[in-house]
């Protein structure tokens, strides 16, 4: 069978699927995606296209969509068509223009949509100003567009969790079935005797003889709803703790103002905080792989705190790695962590609940054993990679089964 896969940041969500039947011979999976991949890193058994969002020719008449990445991405349908490829079933990221011309290209294949959010009015800021309040509306509108034409359009469409299909209008949730990407539980697994030395990396730190690590990672370094709260938790904490280090990865890409009105970047002001230890305090953008799971695996505390509006991946291994995760209990999150069961639900609106909490994570290792065990047994049972890819390939079958008759 001819598998299509389309996702901006290769590879995305499709990593572990396209990987699957990238090891099938009776398979062909294609991927397109608009970021640049050294042919060494593509998925084994997998051709990846790279669509350029500009091109010459005069060919934009074709399309209709203003978005040259939909343009582009359609011109590189056209192109497989052209060379024989015709897929029995295409797999896009909704909310990425890319996607946009599956079906107009290639109107009797499957199309399966993957979904993570749907921005409703409980998302806005509300604000006594009507114009504003109005202007906000317009926008999310903008943004939702072409998830909306995902939802039109698509045969099926999977949400990685409940909380996410619970965000999408009640007359599209119908198309939707909940199906993680999965955890590779056996790479991130426990190691209880692990102790945290830094390799090849920018983390420089080696805590092999000893010494509490508490851990944070984001996709960025940025002040989510609760950091600085637990930014202003740590002096004390070290204060308390003299062989305490923090480690906090995140990419540092978000330039804010300091006291002064001078730009900086995030990580620069967060060192730059008062009682800050930056000997004891260690940030960097990320991790090799190997070193990432190592970390997880040697903290005794991990932090957690995202967008409120989806669990990232970063929550999910820390848990498969059997840490002690400590997080805010947003919607998302309550849906996972059950406070004292798998993990630990804190109050993260001030630095003293914040150190309070953190103190009495970290004094009473053995009461959170049980706790830590739990975590991992979650992902075990709702989160492994090997239920999850069945439950993708179940739902493939599935969207098949009507177009095959």
């Amino acid at each position: 069978m001819n598998f299509l896969f389309i996702h901006p940041e290769y590879p995305g969500r499709f990593r572990f699927l396209a990987a699957f039947f990238g090891k099938e011979k009776a398979h062909t999976p294609v991927f397109i995606t608009s970021q640049k991949v050294d042919k060494k890193n593509w998925v084994k058994g997998v051709k990846t296209i790279c669509v350029p969002q500009k091109r010459d020719g005069k060919d934009s008449k074709t399309v209709t969509f203003p978005d040259p990445l939909a343009r582009a991405a359609a011109r590189q349908l056209i192109e497989l068509e052209k060379d024989g490829f015709v897929p029995d079933v295409i797999l896009g990221q909704s909310g990425s223009p890319m996607a946009f011309h599956v079906k107009d290209i290639f109107p009797d294949t499957p199309f399966i949509s993957y979904f993570e959010w749907y921005h409703g009015a409980d998302t806005l800021e509300l604000t006594p100003d009507k114009a504003a309040l109005r202007q906000a509306r317009m926008d999310l509108h903008v943004k939702n567009m072409p998830v909306l034409a995902d939802l039109a359009r698509c045969d099926r469409g999977i949400c990685p969790t409940e909380w996410q299909k619970e965000q999408f209008p009640v007359e599209f949730r119908g198309k939707l079935t909940v199906a993680h990407t999965g955890v590779d539980t056996r790479f991130f697994d426990p190691k209880p005797e692990a102790r945290f030395k830094s390799g090849q990396s920018e983390l420089k730190l080696d805590l092999s003889r000893g010494g509490q690590l508490v851990t944070y990672a984001s996709h960025l370094l940025a002040p989510y709803p609760g950091f600085d709260s637990f930014l202003g938790a740590l002096p004390g904490l070290l204060e308390n703790k003299p062989d305490l280090h923090v480690v906090i990865l995140g990419r540092d890409k978000v330039m804010m103002q300091d006291g002064q009105g001078s730009k900086k970047s995030y990580k620069r002001l967060v060192l730059e905080k008062p009682g800050m230890d930056s000997d004891r305090v260690h940030l960097a953008d990320g991790l090799p792989p190997e070193e990432y799971r190592l970390l997880l695996q040697a903290s005794d505390l991990h932090v957690y705190l995202d967008s409120p509006l989806v669990v990232s991946g970063f929550l999910l291994d820390a848990m498969a790695c059997g840490c002690l995760v400590m997080a805010p209990g947003t919607g998302p999150v309550s849906q996972i962590i059950k406070d004292g069961s798998n993990g630990i639900i804190a109050d993260f609106s001030s630095p003293d609940a914040v150190r309070n909490r953190m103190e009495a994570c970290l004094d009473y290792p053995s009461f959170m054993e049980k706790i830590k065990a739990r975590a991992r047994q979650t992902i075990l049972d709702h989160y492994a990679l090997e239920k999850m890819i069945q439950k993708q390939l179940d739902i493939i079958r599935e969207t098949l089964r009507p177009a095959r008759g």
